[in-house]
Order: C-alpha cells, then structure tokens, then sequence
C-alpha cells in the first residue's frame, strides 16, 4: 500500500528488510515469502534508509524514530 523507499538483504542470504515511506520497517522471510517482523515509525515522516550488520545481529534505519510493535 505504501511504496517503498530502500530494501536491504541480509547476510544469511535468506531475508530483507525493507522501510516505507509509512514509516514500517520489515523483515521478509524469502523462502516463505512472508513478512518475519513489522516495526512502526511513530511520527508520520516515514523511513528513508535500512542497513544490516555485518553479522546481521542489528538493524539500523534513518527517517524516523522507531516504536517496536
């Protein structure tokens, strides 16, 4: 519904995040085809940028302040 603003894969090779210009932040499962995590801005400003460690033990984006849900 939202169009997306940037998509990251992760190093396992196995799921991407992706950030919206809602402002969610998802974590999509490649092999199931399905969203893993769903993560909400708390202002309306929308997410901009993802990025994954390299050891894929963190999860950073810029746009927003983030709310876990």
């Amino acid at each position: 519904k939202h169009a997306l603003n940037d998509a990251c894969l992760h190093p396992n090779q196995a799921e991407i995040a992706t950030v919206d210009q809602r402002g969610c932040l998802r974590l999509w499962d490649l092999a199931a085809a399905e969203c893993v995590l769903e993560t909400l801005v708390v202002d309306d400003g929308g997410l901009q940028v993802v990025a994954i460690a390299p050891d894929g033990r963190e999860i950073a984006v810029a746009g927003g302040t983030v709310k876990a849900s």
